[in-house]
């Protein structure tokens, strides 16, 4: 039944009792805890919110005047409360003007001012130069590609569980994978070797001059990630000189 509508209730067995047979209303549903990830909670003066006429329990959000905070997650369902209602998203086709010489109603891509400035730009439908739509044909600068600028990202646990809080994905990590052939190779065979930081060290068994070129190099390197540190070529006194999966002291450091 329907919210609001009446549920038929009687003992398994007796259809045919119309005596045991009673009505009960169907109540709303009642949350206490929203998850506010995909449900934007709306004051009075937040929006502009129009019922559609003849068509219970249904409105239309026409207007927005504060910013949307939905996370990606909402892209699969999003909630609307509003004067102690709760609407869920019904996703629709939308409606765009497409009269010769209108220009700038755009569609714009799903998104979320959290996530991304200006709904990441507008795109415009592709349209067929005729001699109907030929004399209306403008530039403009109201249509532009998704891009993405490169920016540095440091993957630590904040950052993995953004990737489930936002976007919706499980991201993990993976330590201590083992090292087998042809993988399993020292540092002074191979062109770069990569030096994990640990906090507590026991050094490993290196000659005295091999242990002064790595950690030589490891102090030397540009590299300012603070969790690993890449080098290359290391000067060994032998192709095996320093074992795989070696600890050392270098910079204060592990």
């Amino acid at each position: 039944a329907k919210v609001g509508g009446a549920i038929t209730m009687r003992p398994a067995g007796m259809d045919g009792m119309d005596s045991c047979t009673f009505f009960v209303s169907n109540p709303r549903i009642r949350l206490h805890v929203f998850d506010y990830g995909i449900t934007h909670d709306f004051g009075t003066t937040d929006a502009l919110i129009t019922p559609v006429a003849d068509v219970p329990d249904v409105v239309v959000l026409e207007e927005r005047y504060v910013p949307c905070k939905l996370t990606a997650a909402a892209r699969n369902d999003a909630f609307l409360r509003y004067d102690s209602s709760i609407y869920r998203h019904d996703a629709r086709v939308r409606l765009l003007e497409n009269s010769l010489g209108v220009h700038d109603d755009v569609s714009s891509p799903w998104a979320t001012e959290e996530l991304h400035d200006d709904g990441l730009g507008a795109s415009c439908p592709v349209v067929s130069k005729t001699f109907l739509n030929a004399p209306y044909c403008v530039r403009t600068t109201l249509c532009r590609p998704i891009t993405y600028e490169p920016t540095l990202l440091t993957l630590d646990e904040k950052a993995l569980r953004q990737f489930y809080e936002v976007g919706g994905r499980l991201a993990y990590y993976v330590t201590n994978l083992k090292l087998d052939p042809p993988y399993a190779m020292s540092p002074c065979a191979s062109d770069t070797s990569r030096w994990l930081r640990k906090t507590e060290c026991s050094e490993s068994s290196i000659d005295m001059t091999t242990k002064a070129n790595l950690v030589s190099a490891l102090e030397g390197t540009a590299d300012a990630n603070p969790y690993v540190r890449d080098i290359g070529d290391i000067d060994c006194m032998s192709a095996t000189a320093i074992p795989v999966g070696a600890q050392v002291e270098a910079d204060g450091m592990c």
